[in-house]
């Protein structure tokens, strides 16, 4: 049964009608009709069967990382407030101590929110070089900040030992 977009060319093959896209003119195709009536292989059964794992795998991935993401970011965070706890020695008065850490997280803040024009600007270059680059530094400081929390806390600069 043709529809709107379908015209019986003859022989009851009923041939999809699609407007080229520059002149708005219809064509004519009989391919799909001729692709129908092949009929389905073990080849297809299988390809089916794979996209619907994928599918599956798909809705997984993207649950967890829904149900993970939280958590890993409060994770991250956490050990970003620690490591700025761990900058501001406990010499100081707990009111110092806090602005100190207000101060740091005001220009974490001022710092991250640059980074996604930088990455625009790095994306829009289309150079693979500079986007490493960004990559590698980024996971750079991540890396230092790491070792420098660990050396204060292996130290006891945080005041619970180490």
């Amino acid at each position: 049964m043709p529809d709107s977009n379908s015209a019986e060319i003859g022989k009851g093959i009923v041939a999809d009608m699609t407007p080229e896209i520059p002149t708005g003119r219809w064509i004519e195709s009989d391919v799909p009709p001729r692709l129908d009536a092949l009929g389905w292989s073990r080849w297809h059964r299988r390809v089916i069967i794979a996209l619907g794992i994928t599918w599956i795998l798909d809705g997984l991935e993207a649950s967890l990382i829904s149900n993970l993401g939280p958590t890993l970011e409060f994770f991250v965070a956490s050990a970003a407030a620690s490591s700025a706890y761990l900058t501001v020695s406990e010499l100081f008065p707990v009111e110092i101590r806090g602005m100190a850490i207000a101060v740091f997280f005001a220009f974490a803040t001022l710092v991250g929110a640059a980074a996604p024009a930088l990455f625009g600007k790095i994306v829009d270059s289309k150079s693979s070089a500079a986007l490493f680059a960004g990559y590698a530094l980024a996971a750079g400081l991540m890396i230092a900040a790491a070792v420098i929390a660990r050396w204060q806390i292996a130290r006891g600069a945080c005041g619970d030992g180490g």
